[in-house]
């Protein structure tokens, strides 16, 4: 339940990005993003082991929820830019697997290579 406000926020945040997207343009919607999560980041970093849940924690949360959720967007939104309707799937596909190999994925495989040498 703690994580609620968080994903909550994140999907919120997706669904009125999606429809606000042209009204804004990508920069300023992606820069509003990165902004709302670093200022939840640095509000996370000065939590203590004291710290109530609401609004030491719940705020950060929601901030970070906020920012993810207008950076996603915005991030799929510019990299399947000027792909053809009938690829867009494929390079759907294919950014997801781009990003879950940044973010750690691909580790194990060149951890494993690093040993073979």
């Amino acid at each position: 339940m703690a994580f609620l406000p968080e994903t909550a926020v994140v999907f919120a945040a997706a669904q009125v990005t999606a429809k606000v997207a042209g009204r804004f343009g990508a920069t300023r919607l992606l820069i509003a993003g990165l902004v709302a999560e670093l200022a939840g980041m640095a509000w996370v970093s000065r939590l203590s082991a004291g710290t109530a849940y609401f609004p030491g924690i719940a705020i950060p949360m929601i901030l970070l929820g906020a920012g993810l959720g207008i950076a996603i967007v915005t991030l799929t939104t510019r990299g399947i830019a000027g792909v053809a309707p009938e690829d867009s799937g494929a390079a759907s596909g294919l950014l997801n697997v781009a990003s879950k190999r940044r973010r750690g994925g691909g580790r194990p495989v060149r951890g494993g290579q690093a040993r073979r040498r």
